[in-house]
């Protein structure tokens, strides 16, 4: 049993603090914010590891000549791969492991202010894991992640294991992001005086913002859900059904990935932050494109349905705030590089993860703005182009961004510092991986390899040997990361025993 004891953040010495005893033995049960951020940190680095492994056979298929897997095998890789790295990774690490790593000692609380509403949190993650788990055992569904109409109705039983548990990892989505709000707003009001940091003001922002697209997307499940099961009509077989189901599905998963580039903007200036030495308050410019990129991600859905029956208008609407989403992201860069300029801070393995994060998020921002300029966008439509776009900021710059925060935070967690020099091959390593893997899949959607019935590069050859490459190169770096972490751990555990 866990007891809390609260004191009103205007109350003398102990003013903003708030006092965890914890009698449980049980880490399952903890709401001791360290211990949280472990378990976080352990469940959505095992999601990692299966998600990474559906990968290999989605890469190494091309390779495979006359005994590569079915289409239908393919198909199941494909939608598990995608359900599994963007609703158990993305969508919940940063508010997750790095909302309870660093939000309480921001403001010198010894909690987050809502912890039994974070705990509640990482059980209904860990629930939608085992979702996940059944449904790829039991019947892998073929509809894609993102639950393509008519195929996700007309489909078996894995669909509904998987609708499920997208539906436990919204409601995660939202328990983690109410702990999060909660402990901004008050630790805000207790430091007043001293004012909030850049990583506070985008967690709670890109909290808000998942919030809100957590619910929108479970309405949108819980619809087709009811469809599968006769109960509903909303999207039934058509043209107008299907355009219907993406618009909506767009609206809500392009804000929530937006939520994740927001975090992920603010978890590499607390990184720099840290480095520094020189903890500072968000200033207005740095809040205000916080704000914006905000706002267009939730508004700037449509470009993810082009050629689809959109009058002119909007569809320039769509491509215009798809542009001008990235201005505020160079703004925000801009302004956090100058704080690496004067060369005065050493190149700490942390350090070296952000810089891959800014490489990794120049390099998909670049490329992106051909799927936001009609013609082009037209053209790249279905290709393995959108796919590389994609997989550079959700999977190049997201995971640069976390590995980052996972360095940053390590001692803290572990007690030692991981071996630098090995750091910085595995994050070298990283980055020259994720862009030939995902450079070469920009250049064959270029030239019109298609991700109809899920992605394959087999009719560009070369580039698909880049490609498996490429993820032979990024996999290693990812091996030696968990390596020299794990190494690192267990060597300080080690010494404590001695």
């Amino acid at each position: 049993m866990k007891t809390l004891h609260e004191s009103h953040p205007s109350s003398g010495a102990n003013a903003g603090r708030l006092a965890v005893t914890d009698h449980a033995d049980s880490w399952f049960v903890t709401t001791d914010p360290r211990r949280l951020s472990i378990l976080f940190a352990i469940v959505i680095g095992l999601a990692l590891v299966a998600g990474s492994f559906l990968a290999v056979g989605l890469v190494a298929r091309p390779l495979g000549g006359p005994g590569s897997l079915a289409r239908e095998d393919l198909q199941s890789l494909y939608t598990m791969h995608g359900l599994v790295l963007v609703f158990l990774v993305a969508t919940p690490v940063i508010p997750g492991v790095f909302g309870h790593a660093f939000l309480p000692r921001r403001f010198g609380f010894d909690s987050m202010v809502l912890p039994r509403v974070g705990l509640l949190a990482f059980h209904l993650l860990v629930t939608a894991v085992v979702l996940f788990a059944i449904a790829a055992v039991v019947a892998p569904g073929r509809a894609g992640w993102t639950f393509d109409v008519p195929f996700a109705i007309e489909q078996g039983s894995g669909l509904w294991l998987a609708g499920l548990g997208v539906l436990f990892s919204c409601a995660s989505t939202v328990c983690a992001g109410a702990c999060v709000v909660a402990t901004v707003a008050v630790g805000g009001h207790a430091r007043r005086e001293s004012g909030t940091s850049v990583f506070a003001w985008a967690i709670a922002i890109a909290s808000l913002l998942a919030v809100v697209a957590a619910l929108t997307l479970s309405a949108v499940v819980a619809m087709l859900l009811a469809e599968r099961a006769g109960m509903s009509s909303v999207f039934a077989a058509g043209a107008a059904a299907d355009e219907r189901f993406a618009s909506w599905f767009w609206l809500a998963t392009h804000a929530a990935l937006g939520a994740i580039v927001v975090g992920a903007l603010g978890l590499v200036t607390e990184v720099v932050e840290g480095a520094r030495g020189e903890p500072r308050s968000a200033d207005t410019v740095s809040v205000a494109c916080l704000v914006a990129l905000a706002l267009l991600s939730f508004v700037g859905f449509g470009i993810h349905v082009p050629g689809r029956d959109v009058s002119p208008f909007g569809a320039v609407v769509a491509s215009a705030l798809a542009i001008a989403s990235g201005v505020p992201v160079a703004v925000f860069l801009a302004r956090g590089w100058s704080r690496l300029a004067d060369g005065t801070v050493p190149l700490t393995p942390a350090l070296c993860w952000v810089i891959a994060f800014a490489v990794c998020l120049c390099a998909g921002g670049i490329a992106a703005a051909a799927l936001a300029i009609l013609p082009t966008a037209t053209y790249l439509d279905h290709t393995t182009y959108a796919t590389g776009v994609f997989h550079l900021l959700f999977a190049g710059a997201l995971l640069s961004a976390v590995f980052a925060g996972v360095y940053h935070a390590w001692r803290d967690w572990s007690g030692s510092e991981a071996r630098a020099g090995w750091a910085r091959f595995a994050c070298f390593l990283f980055v020259v991986g994720a862009l030939a893997t995902f450079g070469s899949q920009l250049a064959a959607g270029w030239i019109g390899a298609s991700t109809r019935g899920g992605p394959n590069l087999a009719s560009t050859s070369s580039w698909s040997l880049v490609s498996a490459l490429g993820g032979v190169v990024l996999g290693v770096g990812l091996v030696l990361t968990g390596w020299n972490l794990l190494q690192s751990w267990i060597a300080s555990e080690g010494e404590a025993r001695g």
